[in-house]
C-alpha cells in the first residue's frame, strides 16, 4: 500500500480531557489565591501539592499570568 503501520494504527489524543483538566486547576488557582492573595506561584504550587494535584511550577505561573493573578 505505501504507507506506514503506524499510521494506519495512530489515534489522535483528545484535547477535550486536557482542557478539563486546565479549567479544574485554574479553578483550584483561583480559589487558593482569594484565599491566600499574598500567595505567590509557588506557595499556590505547594498548595496545590498539598491538595494531591501535581502541577509543575512553571505551568502556574503560566495559568497565574493567564487569570492575571
Amino acid at each position: 500500500m505505501g504507507i506506514k503501520r503506524s499510521t494506519l494504527y495512530y489515534i489522535g489524543k483528545t484535547g477535550i480531557n486536557k482542557r478539563q483538566e486546565e479549567l479544574r486547576i485554574k479553578k483550584k488557582i483561583a480559589d487558593i489565591s482569594r484565599e491566600h492573595p499574598y500567595y505567590g506561584y509557588r506557595r499556590i504550587t505547594a498548595q496545590l501539592r498539598r491538595d494531591k494535584l501535581i502541577v509543575n511550577h512553571k505551568k502556574v505561573l503560566k495559568m497565574m499570568k493567564e487569570l492575571g493573578i
